[in-house]
């Protein structure tokens, strides 16, 4: 990365253009703004992926990662009406696996209000939650590391959708682990002076350190013929 531009920050224009794009979702306001949006949106959104995608190869070098930016088109499979496009874009580290969105991954994520940076399993697969909770059991002095780790990564909320069955006997600090049918780890900031300026990919990558324990956790839970190269 030592010819391309670092990442300096989102600007007010940045803002601008996804609230814009909030209230004119259509083909020929998008259109009509196409420049805008590669200069003042996908350009520094861009930058800041290849960084943090390059920040998380480090972070673990077991696994070859690539940029993956989501685009700004909805996918009208499963969107219906007149609004074509996203008003947010993320980008998430991707590794070289197959089926990598079963797999724990780092993302970062901007709104029009707000942006969004964590880690977790974009679609977990019932044998891997059903493998978290047969090793909370098997090795709970493990499990309580882990815990205390995702505790500890203050930054962040435990999120997912939680089963409404209830596991007779299991504390609460265990239970909000073994009811979840997903789960994964989340900050989520109001736009804020960090938002433009280099400081806010630092914060970032400071606070993915601070999770990385609870990401090799949910690494190793993962069945090693879905995640093979």
């Amino acid at each position: 990365m030592e010819n391309e531009a670092l990442f300096s920050g989102f600007t007010q224009q940045t803002i601008d253009f996804l609230w814009n794009l909030r209230l004119n979702n259509n083909r020929a306001w998008f259109e009509a703004h196409k420049e805008e949006y590669r200069r003042v949106l996908l350009d520094p959104f861009t930058r800041i992926s290849k960084e943090l995608t390059a920040f998380v190869a480090r972070l673990d070098p077991n696994q070859l990662f690539n940029v993956r930016i989501s685009r700004i088109y909805k996918d009208m499979r499963y969107y219906h009406g007149d609004e074509i496009y996203q008003d947010h874009l993320w980008t998430a580290p991707k590794p070289a696996v197959e089926n990598w969105k079963t797999v724990p991954v780092f993302y970062f994520q901007i709104r029009p209000e707000s942006y969004e940076y964590g880690m977790g399993y974009f679609d977990a697969t019932t044998e891997t939650m059903d493998a978290l909770r047969a090793r909370i059991d098997a090795n709970p002095a493990e499990f309580e590391q882990v815990r205390r780790a995702a505790k500890k990564a203050a930054a962040f909320e435990m999120l997912g959708y939680l089963y409404k069955k209830k596991y007779a006997g299991k504390p609460p600090e265990i239970a909000a682990w073994y009811q979840r049918k997903e789960i994964y780890f989340q900050a989520a900031r109001p736009i804020d002076a960090a938002f433009f300026s280099r400081a806010l990919l630092e914060k970032v990558e400071a606070d993915f350190k601070t999770i990385l324990p609870v990401y090799r956790y949910l690494w190793s839970l993962c069945p090693q013929e879905k995640v093979t190269r």
